[in-house]
């Protein structure tokens, strides 16, 4: 009988542990009041992270792209008559009271990720959907076709899937497409994957949906302010693009 009770006592242990190796993790999201602390860091290191030059077109908008809580700035803006779009980005630091840089142009001013607005609105901030795949250690990578052109003859597109990753912002390039117009107004299109293989238009065009077959596919919405002058620019303008952030 002591036997019996004993191996009694040892299975209940077993189940016991065993409820607790089961039970699910719970994530804390951040709270109300630590989002606008973030959001008060933000505003207060306006002049690290507004655009350079306010011509063309730039835009700005508040994200948490890798989800861990701490919140992003991004500073895009887009010029010349190339239309040649550079990012500047900064996260909150993890006490909260600084932010960190985790995107910028390269050396040259080339090569660099790319997350910007498609469009300009006159309301701000403009809603605008960007496709997103998430893959399966978490990382999420947010769709972008970035278009320069090289006079009236030469066009250029770049899909670009960029991610946030330990601290820094990178991108994939998906697929390339270059555009060529001779005097009779002829075109010739040369497309490649992201290792420079040749492929077709068609290929093209379906490169990010064959490249992230099989992963978890949404869309993302971005609250952009556009255009928006340092002189017009708010802190209320912050919190209303952050609010139109939805992963």
């Amino acid at each position: 009988m002591k036997t019996v009770k004993i191996c009694g006592a040892l299975l209940l242990a077993v189940l016991l542990c065993g409820c607790a190796q089961t039970k699910p993790t719970e994530t804390t999201a951040p709270d109300e009041r630590a989002i606008e602390d973030q959001l008060v860091t933000i505003w207060d290191a306006r002049q690290t992270w507004r655009v350079l030059e306010e011509t063309d077109g730039w835009c700005y908008a508040v994200t948490d792209l890798d989800g861990n809580g701490r919140l992003e700035i991004l500073s895009s803006e887009t010029h010349g008559t190339g239309n040649y779009t550079t990012l500047r980005a900064w996260e909150v630091s993890e006490d909260g009271a600084s932010l960190n840089p985790i995107a910028a142009p390269t050396d040259d001013g080339e090569g660099g990720p790319v997350l910007s607005s498609g469009y300009y609105s006159d309301e701000n901030p403009s809603k605008e959907d960007v496709e997103a795949y998430t893959d399966g250690s978490g990382i999420t990578y947010y769709i972008q076709t970035d278009i320069n052109k090289d006079g009236a003859a030469h066009y250029y597109e770049t899909k670009q899937a960029v991610f946030l990753k330990d601290g820094k912002l990178d991108r994939q390039i998906v697929a390339t497409k270059q555009t060529d117009s001779d005097e009779n107004g002829g075109e010739t299109v040369t497309c490649q994957n992201g290792s420079g293989e040749s492929i077709s238009e068609d290929d093209y065009e379906t490169a990010v949906q064959r490249r992230f077959e099989g992963l978890s596919q949404k869309n993302v919405t971005f609250g952009w302010l556009s255009c928006v002058h340092s002189e017009e620019l708010h802190e209320e303008a912050l919190q209303a693009s952050w609010e139109n952030f939805r992963k």
